[in-house]
């Protein structure tokens, strides 16, 4: 019984050495496994321990109080993983800014009506009427409703400026 609780606490002490390694990476992403081989070693032992007629009294006496340099060194290492934490946070935030903002503008020329779109534009036109805009962009199929707008506008003052003034 002996060498198998010797056993389950090499395990143990390896799969915390390797859990600890993972938390000082970044992205940290838990190794599930580890954490449940090392669960289940504990109660392992748990069940093992609770079958001895004197575990409380092994428990008591092989109590070992945490040294003032044991403490400061968890709280470093707290400290540690809490930057960390912020860091990778800090980051996340950061990406998800970068992701959220507007996509890159097109040039004048990827702006421009092609000569199918215009000929679309004025099949809808002569259809839906002015006022239709976005029965006018289903139509098209390429543009938004604020794009058709837009080129109506500019439509309308190229008509007026080609019509000749009956002064």
């Amino acid at each position: 019984m002996d060498t198998s609780v010797d056993e389950i606490l090499k395990e143990n002490q390896d799969l915390i050495c390797k859990i600890i390694s993972e938390q000082n990476t970044l992205p940290y992403t838990p190794d599930v496994k580890k954490m449940k081989d090392l669960y289940s070693n504990i109660l392992k032992l748990s069940a093992i321990a609770d079958k001895l007629p004197d575990t409380p009294n092994l428990l008591f006496q092989h109590y070992i109080p945490l040294s003032s340099s044991d403490k400061a060194r968890i709280n470093y290492y707290e400290r540690i993983q809490e930057a960390n934490a912020g860091e990778y946070f800090h980051f996340i935030i950061e990406a998800a800014q970068k992701h959220k903002s507007s996509p890159p503008k097109k040039s004048r020329a990827e702006c421009r009506w092609k000569p199918e779109e215009e000929e679309k534009f004025r099949t809808a036109l002569q259809t839906y009427g002015e006022k239709d805009l976005k029965s006018i962009a289903n139509y098209i199929g390429t543009r938004t409703k604020i794009q058709v707008r837009s080129h109506l506008q500019k439509f309308k003052l190229k008509q007026a400026s080609s019509t000749p003034n009956n002064n």
